[in-house]
Formats: structure tokens, sequence, C-alpha cells
């Protein structure tokens, strides 16, 4: 009797189990923001990684639901379809930019390797443009494949061969505000002798305001804190004083004071715009030879 014995042999090789990441970034607000005065804006906000497993990843942030800017950048978008521009960056001095796999114009992203949890910084800077925008809440979603990170075990020719992906979602915000900004420039009645008729002269209030903000404009009633404006004094050092007046109107005939009767009301576009003051020195019995001076306080109300 035979007895056969079969010997098999079994090797099981293994696959390498492929990570699985995710990824997250705060939301990025750059805060309350003063067009007038403000040209570009900075805020911070952080990226993460997290892998089960050691491997390669490359995360990426795309333009969002702002779209593409100029340079190219992406945008905020706000009320009536005013925007703002911005970058983001993965170093502090805002020179190596954030980029993203799929937009190759934002720049390349970065491939990171052999980490399971991954954080670091995300640098933002925001552009005012040229033009003051209008107030308002602007807002660039980023949803899908506008923050993502791709990753997989080995990336040897780069981001581009990764096939994995996950993405998440964040907002970037910036609030503009309503501002105006007012300077005059002196008004000069120049020199003369005798007051027997009237001395005109004319300068300008410089105004420049967030497009669509209204205004209201009053003048004080001076160092002698005169009621009527067109009654007011300038005053010599030895307290001897001239009589005048300040109008909204080439014919003087609207005093311009601090009632609401007598205030300037305007709205804003954005530009500086160039407000006329009227004066008048009216015919009065002429004091003493001196310099008159008179100081007025300008408020613009917004």
């Amino acid at each position: 009797m035979r007895f056969w014995l079969s010997l098999g042999a079994l090797l099981l090789i293994a696959t390498p189990a492929a990570a699985q990441c995710t990824m997250s970034v705060s939301n990025i607000d750059f805060g309350s923001i003063d067009p007038l005065r403000t040209t570009t804006a900075v805020a911070v906000g952080q990226v993460g990684v997290n892998c089960g497993l050691l491997g390669v990843f490359c995360p990426s942030i795309s333009y969002g639901s702002g779209g593409v800017g100029s340079s190219p950048r992406r945008r905020l978008l706000g009320p009536g379809g005013a925007f703002l521009e911005f970058d983001v960056f993965r170093d502090a001095g805002y020179s190596v930019p954030f980029g993203a796999r799929d937009t190759p114009a934002l720049g390349q992203p970065q491939l990171v390797a052999n980490l399971i949890n991954y954080s670091a910084p995300v640098y933002a800077r925001l552009y005012r443009g040229a033009t003051i925008p209008p107030p308002g809440l602007y807002v660039a979603s980023f949803t899908g494949n506008n923050a993502y990170v791709d990753y997989g075990l080995t990336a040897l020719l780069g981001c581009g061969t990764l096939t994995a992906r996950s993405t998440t979602s964040f907002n970037v915000s910036a609030r503009v505000e309503s501002q105006c900004s007012v300077t005059a420039a002196p008004l000069n009645f120049g020199t003369t002798g005798v007051i027997r008729t009237a001395i005109d002269a004319a300068t300008n209030l410089s105004v420049q305001c967030t497009p669509g903000t209204t205004y209201r404009i009053t003048l004080d009633g001076g160092r002698t804190a005169a009621t009527n404006p067109a009654q007011r004094r300038m005053q010599a050092p030895n307290g001897r004083q001239v009589v005048y007046g300040l109008y909204r109107n080439a014919a003087r005939t609207q005093p311009w004071g601090e009632t609401a009767a007598d205030l300037l009301t305007g709205s804003g576009d954005g530009t500086i715009q160039s407000v006329p003051i009227f004066g008048r020195v009216p015919p009065q019995v002429t004091p003493p030879p001196s310099v008159y001076t008179d100081t007025v306080l300008v408020t613009i109300t917004y």
C-alpha cells in the first residue's frame, strides 16, 4: 500500500494599505477694512492634513467662488458685483504661493512626504485695488475641488501622479466699512483798505467717501462761536474784529453753518470730491490795520 502526501507551499503577498487622508482649512478673516487708508491687509489661517498611515500628499487651494482676478489672483465678491483681490502663501514673507494642482497658474502645491499629521499656517494678503470699493461684506467660499489634498504611497514624479483625493471647505472674508475723510485749504481774503464794498473769496474742501456713503458737512462758529454763519468774526491780536460769512453757493445766499437748515449734504463715489466754500466780507466800519484771522472746524458726519 502506498501513501501519497501532497505538500504545497503558500506565499501571501500583501498589498500595502493605502493612506487615507483628510484635509481641513480654517476660515480666514481679514476683519474690518478702512478702504480710504488701507491698500493691503493680511490675515493668517491654518491648514491641516491627517493621514492614517505614512505617505505623501499635496494640499491645494484653488480660486474659490470668487473666481480669478488679475495676475492671477483670487477674489472676494461683495455688493453689486464689486470684488477685492487676494492671494494665499505658504510663507510669512508672502513670496511662496499656496498653489493648486489643477490650476498651475496659482503655483505648484507643496509635496509633503513621510508624515501622518501635518499642520501649517496659511498667509493671506488682500489688495484694495485702484478704486475704492463700496462698503459691505466680501466673501469667497472654497468647496469641492477648490480646496483638496491629493495623496498616495509614493509620488516619484510629483503631485501629478497621486490618484486619491479628499476635499474640504472653508471661507475667506473681509468687511469694508463706510468711511469718509475731509481736508480743507485756507480761505484768504487778501489785503484791503477801507471796506466799502463786499470782498469775496473762495476755497475748497477735499472730501472722499466710500461709494454710496451719504454725508453731512458742518462748519462751526469759529473762535468767537458765532451762531449766525453769515456773521462770523475774524479777530486781530488786539481784539478788534472783521465780520465775514461762509456760504454753500457762489451767490452767497445759502449760509453754511451747523444747523439742519444750513449744512451741506452729499454722497461719496470713492473719488476725492472738491467741495467749494464761498466767503464774503460785507461792507462795514473798517477796523484798525492788522491781520485778522479765524479758525473754523469742519465736521463730516456719515
